[in-house]
């Protein structure tokens, strides 16, 4: 994963897409990255009947267009070296689901909202769809602020989420490499959810009893990975808690995992889209 040689921006035009400029040329300059932009289109389906398109030259006009577009986008806004341009045909999800199966790349960066009819109400259907479905790690930007990218810049204090699962190992020596890379102050979290209390059971020592084993699971891990960090073991809901301990520590990046080794079951995945949704500083998401 790291370091992040190749850097996948995906490029629709709109305002949160332009937003997110600064924070690729950022990551390109730091990383000496090769960027690739990444432009989808769909064709009206008026356009076709049962035989095919109805007219052979609008599919060619209407990709021309779109890359005509990419290329002013790109004279504008970015640097001419290690920059390819690509214009492909499809839904966006599923156009960067295809390059990254058959590409690669080691970082997508996205808006986490744009065009296209919202997933779940909470981010865009294209960031959704490429954090549930892409493999390699997303960086998604500051939620509905467009000019929260910059005030994160250069990143000094990294907040890594961490659920003590079978990954957390993984995340951690990840937002640790990162640290060591940008310079900035780690911060090991785990938020220990509220257990369900009932008259058989005595809540305070199980609340003892479950601090206690984070807190030794936690140190562990940064012990045996030998990550150098600073920890936080917090109770109640793990949204707010990561928004309360990343203004705590002045985070300018979370780190977290997407749960692929648990799938559908993972804590940090179910409640992934309204910690970014919530964030108050960009998410890397591996």
């Amino acid at each position: 994963m790291l370091p992040f040689r190749q850097i996948l921006f995906p490029v629709d035009f709109s305002e949160p897409c332009r937003a997110m400029v600064p924070t690729v040329l950022n990551l390109a300059r730091h990383f000496n990255s090769q960027t690739t932009l990444l432009n989808s289109y769909q064709m009206p389906v008026m356009l076709y009947g049962d035989l095919g398109p109805l007219d052979m030259t609008i599919p060619f006009e209407i990709k021309q267009e779109h890359e005509s577009s990419l290329r002013r986008f790109a004279a504008e806004n970015m640097p001419p070296e290690n920059l390819w341009q690509l214009v492909e045909e499809g839904e966006a999800g599923d156009t960067i689901h295809r390059f990254v199966q058959k590409q690669g790349t080691d970082l997508i960066v996205l808006p986490t909202s744009g065009r296209g009819l919202l997933r779940r109400l909470l981010i865009g259907s294209v960031a959704a769809k490429v954090l549930h479905d892409v493999s390699c790690p997303v960086w998604t930007g500051v939620h509905g602020v467009a000019q929260g990218e910059q005030a994160h810049w250069p990143v000094r204090s990294i907040l890594c989420a961490v659920s003590l699962e079978e990954e957390s190992a993984a995340v951690a020596k990840a937002a640790a490499l990162l640290a060591q890379s940008f310079g900035a102050k780690l911060t090991l979290l785990h938020s220990c959810g509220y257990p369900h209390p009932s008259i058989d059971v005595d809540y305070e020592h199980y609340r003892k009893q479950m601090l206690d084993l984070s807190t030794q699971k936690l140190q562990s891990l940064r012990w045996d990975n030998n990550i150098d960090a600073s920890v936080a073991i917090v109770e109640g809901g793990l949204i707010q808690n990561i928004h309360d301990q990343a203004l705590a520590v002045h985070a300018d990046l979370i780190v977290l995992g997407r749960g692929h080794a648990q799938g559908a079951v993972s804590r940090i995945w179910s409640d992934l889209y309204d910690v970014i949704r919530q964030s108050p500083c960009p998410v890397l998401s591996i």
